[in-house]
């Protein structure tokens, strides 16, 4: 058995190949999925351009995949990551390889911490899926294989929530919720003002997602990249805003889960991807709230959940929220109140003893 940093165009193709064969017929995962480890693998947007990416496969003695991973660097965070993490069952040594190899790299880039399960930024995913399997993989959110978390059980982690609910049933516990009328909400322009919408939503998530140990500065023009893939499907709607005298202080950013317009566990391109979210929008039912932040207001949070229930007009059977930390008590306690207990839970593990 053997680490092998991935080197040339031959092995980035085994190494995405790999994972492909992984999933083939699983029918909780989504081929969506593969846009963003792709995008790192090959460095294609302005975000991975920033970072230091070295994917790596460990191989048995037939040159057999065991394992595979990437670690990534980025000058803003002190840590290196292991992302996109995948591995056959039974691997335990293969993935003691990835990590021993991790501490030794994090070593000579004068690192003291690893992480596992943050996909390059938190923007990109975030967490080992360690509850929740019998649900589908949706847009913008993490699935893995269930025996992934006893890879890692020896380690220290945070719990990341999602919550999921019935649309009606949301609507109904949001009239029990109180308006601000000092709080507009408007729709974003993404027809005439794209960039600078997009701006707002970076500079908005940087001063509230900055607070968390997870989170690190982006560049201009990030958001870009992280809804690069599904830019065409995107309308006004999507983003929602939410101001005091002119001043943003929140967004939310939801979407259809367009995943369920495609066959799970079943290769699909780009370009089939976007076909199909352009002619069979109907076979979705579930509406997913990608990100949501707001600088200190929980009444903004009540002001932006209260404009998608208009904008929503009964097209959605079902409601999902993107990730929460654990240690965001505030937000979690908000959204429980609306959407109960959460349906999906991960760990992102920390390794600190090196």
């Amino acid at each position: 058995m053997y680490l092998k940093y991935v080197d040339g165009k031959n092995e980035k193709r085994r190494f995405m190949s790999f994972r492909k064969r992984l999933y083939n017929k699983d029918f909780s995962y989504s081929y969506t999925a593969d846009f963003t480890v792709s995008n790192f693998l090959y460095m294609r947007t302005n975000f991975t351009k920033t970072c230091s990416i070295f994917p790596v496969i460990v191989f048995n003695e037939r040159k057999k995949i065991l394992a595979e991973a990437m670690y990534i660097y980025n000058d803003k965070f002190n840590a290196l990551q292991i992302s996109f993490f995948e591995a056959v069952k039974n691997a335990q040594d293969a993935v003691d390889l990835i990590v021993e190899e991790a501490k030794n790299l994090a070593k000579s880039l004068s690192l003291n911490k690893i992480i596992i399960g943050l996909n390059g930024h938190i923007n990109f995913g975030l967490g080992i899926l360690c509850d929740g399997f019998e649900y589908k993989s949706s847009v913008f959110s993490n699935y893995n294989k269930p025996y992934y978390n006893d890879y890692f059980k020896k380690f220290d982690y945070d719990e990341v929530y999602a919550y999921r609910s019935n649309t009606l049933q949301l609507k109904s516990k949001l009239k029990t919720f109180r308006q601000d009328n000092s709080i507009s909400v408007r729709l974003a322009d993404l027809k005439n003002a794209y960039e600078h919408e997009m701006e707002t939503v970076r500079i908005l998530s940087e001063k509230m997602a900055g607070k968390s140990n997870l989170y690190f500065r982006t560049q201009r023009f990030h958001f870009c990249d992280i809804i690069k893939e599904i830019q065409p499907l995107l309308k006004d709607e999507n983003i929602i805003i939410a101001e005091t005298k002119g001043v943003p202080i929140g967004f939310l950013f939801w979407t259809p889960n367009y995943n369920q317009c495609i066959p799970y566990g079943r290769r699909c391109s780009k370009l089939d991807f976007l076909l199909k979210n352009f002619c069979h929008k109907k076979a979705i039912d579930t509406l997913k709230i990608n990100i949501m932040t707001t600088v200190n207001s929980p009444r903004a949070t009540t002001a932006l959940m209260m404009k998608l229930r208009d904008i929503e007009d009964n097209r959605f059977e079902f409601t999902e929220t993107g990730f929460i930390m654990d240690k965001n008590e505030s937000a979690n306690q908000l959204i429980s109140k609306l959407y109960g207990k959460p349906h999906k839970k991960y760990k992102v593990f920390y390794i600190t003893d090196f």
